[in-house]
């Protein structure tokens, strides 16, 4: 496992902490707040690998892979809420708050993460900037 690669696993147990940190005014323990943050991550995930794989593509396609990526990506957000919520933490439906359904508090969540680690892990090409191409006719050669 590479330097990088590692940066990134501590970046997303990070940003686990502070989705559970965002979620603990309507979780009642922090625990459970970070369980439901754990399980958002596949979806983040689904949505990061999905835009790399959409970027070929042009056109409708690529908008359309665009949508059903957001619906994926709130479906398993749904999803995660939901098994945590009712089945692990036992809690009753009724006291669900409704922040945590919101699709675009979820999609907020989700892109801001992805948005950060793409600023963050950005390969730069610093290297490429600075180079500045010569050319040469040392070996041209006229004859008249």
């Amino acid at each position: 496992m590479s330097k990088g690669q590692i940066f990134k696993v501590i970046y997303w147990i990070t940003a686990s902490f502070l989705i559970a940190f965002l979620l603990q005014n309507s979780i009642p323990f922090f625990w459970d707040a970070w369980l439901i943050a754990l399980f958002l991550l596949p979806a983040a995930f689904i949505v990061k690998f999905g835009i790399a794989k959409t970027k070929p593509f042009t056109g409708v396609k690529k908008w359309l892979r665009y949508l059903f990526l957001s619906l994926i990506s709130l479906n398993w957000g749904y999803v995660a809420i939901t098994i945590t919520y009712w089945y692990f933490l036992e809690l009753k439906a009724d006291a669900l708050e409704k922040i945590l359904i919101n699709p675009f508090f979820i999609w907020m969540i989700i892109g801001f993460f992805i948005l950060l680690e793409y600023i963050l892990f950005k390969k730069s090409n610093s290297i490429a900037k600075e180079t500045i191409p010569i050319y040469s006719d040392r070996k041209k050669q006229l004859f008249n």
